[in-house]
């Protein structure tokens, strides 16, 4: 039996194996928290496994953080227990000891697993008898029977294996209709994993009764709370960022994806804007959803974009700039009236590099809801976005892209919607 140290020294290896792997080597939340978890789980005390401690020590939260309200810990041990399966799917198929958590604890099992056997030796070849006068008779006499009957069999095995190839070849084919797989194979292709990031809608309406923006870096590190509200606001304003709440807007989006992700070439994960990690703008595909008033993952982005979400230009009306406006266009668009009487609204798809160029961005994001609704529908419904191949006049690879629309309602219905400007570059 292996002594203490031992197994200590097999853990190691298998640590640093797992964290090599494609799965992990692209996300340093995933590795240290792995890296944490291993390495409290050898003894039995409970206290470094807690979720507030794990919260502490691996991302940071102040000291009796509110665990409740803010289930990162929980979030990113559901993703290491996903990335662990792939993991052993895949690269670690034949490993001598598996990383196992399960749901609801955050303790580490080391499963040793037994490795495949090697081949055995063959078996001695067995004499074939000269088969009986009889029976040589019987096949000099019938020749042909026994000639038929196995060219009968071989046409019927490569018949069978023939439809077996074209349904396996038709179960590989992309979901995705053309020309929509121009854009959507580069968000699902290769072994990167795609992240869709849902707005977080309480911070939008914070922001509103706040009177003023949340930056990103105020977001990340949750000094939204220390903004200065006034304390008969503060209570609500608290219990409003307590909460975690999306719009039916985010969800269509959601249901569009999942509609077209291919399971062959792709992994989704699907997380909430307060719980992402800002490391995989650079190292992932990601997709958000939402402008920046309620998706504040898209800022990083705009630097580089030629339309742009304003909050402060129209005394808190929301606005898309056009930074350089070309003949027939519009500096800003904006919704004219009030929300009760508005029969248009604007939406953006902007398809980007991510922020180090090793995967791609998609933003659907919109003014209000209806502008998101009609960005995500452009994004996924191949009639209109045909249009979009036709304006940037792609014959191969898809060029990146900023498309601007304007989205026509009835009531709170997008009714259709057109292309009012776009950029390519």
């Amino acid at each position: 039996m292996a002594s203490s140290e031992e197994f200590r020294g097999v853990v190691a290896e298998e640590l640093a194996r797992v964290l090599a792997s494609e799965y992990f080597r692209n996300s340093k939340q995933a590795e240290r928290l792995l890296s944490y978890l291993v390495s409290h789980s050898f003894d039995e005390h409970e206290e470094d496994l807690r979720e507030r401690a794990i919260g502490e020590k691996v991302f940071g939260r102040q000291p009796k953080y509110d665990s409740n309200s803010d289930s990162i810990v929980r979030v990113w041990a559901n993703h290491l227990r996903k990335r662990l399966a792939q993991y052993y799917q895949a690269d670690g198929a034949n490993a001598g000891l598996r990383f196992a958590i399960r749901p609801g604890s955050y303790r580490v099992e080391f499963q040793p697993q037994a490795r495949e056997a090697p081949a055995s030796a063959p078996l001695p070849a067995v004499p074939v008898e000269t088969p009986p006068a009889l029976f040589r008779d019987a096949v000099r006499e019938r020749p042909s029977s026994l000639t038929l009957g196995i060219g009968t069999l071989a046409v019927i095995l490569a018949l069978t294996c023939g439809w077996l190839a074209i349904q396996n070849s038709r179960l590989r084919e992309p979901k995705v209709p053309a020309p929509l797989n121009l854009l959507w194979s580069r968000m699902f292709g290769g072994k990167q994993a795609t992240q869709i990031v849902l707005a977080d809608s309480n911070l939008s309406l914070f922001q509103d009764l706040l009177g003023k923006p949340v930056s990103l870096q105020d977001y990340v590190r949750h000094n939204y709370l220390l903004m200065g509200a006034d304390r008969a606001n503060e209570r609500a304003l608290n219990a409003v960022m307590n909460r975690r709440y999306t719009s039916l807007a985010d969800v269509d989006v959601l249901r569009r994806t999942l509609l077209l992700q291919n399971p062959d070439s792709s992994r989704l994960e699907v997380i909430f804007a307060r719980d992402f990690a800002p490391g995989d703008l650079k190292n992932r595909n990601v997709i958000l959803v939402g402008s920046k008033w309620a998706n504040p993952w898209v800022e990083p982005f705009e630097a580089r974009m030629n339309f742009r979400f304003d909050y402060n230009a129209l005394g808190g009306i929301g606005v898309i700039v056009n930074t350089h406006p070309k003949a027939g266009e519009q500096a800003t668009y904006f919704n004219a009236r009030p929300i009760e009487q508005m029969n248009e609204s604007y939406g953006l798809l902007a398809f980007q590099p991510n922020l180090a160029r090793t995967g791609n961005a998609l933003i659907i994001a919109g003014l209000g809801m209806e502008g998101t609704l009609a960005a995500g529908e452009l994004a996924t419904n191949a009639d209109p976005f045909k249009q979009v191949v036709s304006l940037l006049g792609t014959r191969g690879e898809l060029p990146y892209f900023e498309v601007l629309l304007k989205a026509e309602m009835v009531g709170s219905t997008v009714h259709g919607f057109k292309v009012v400007a776009w950029r390519s570059s």
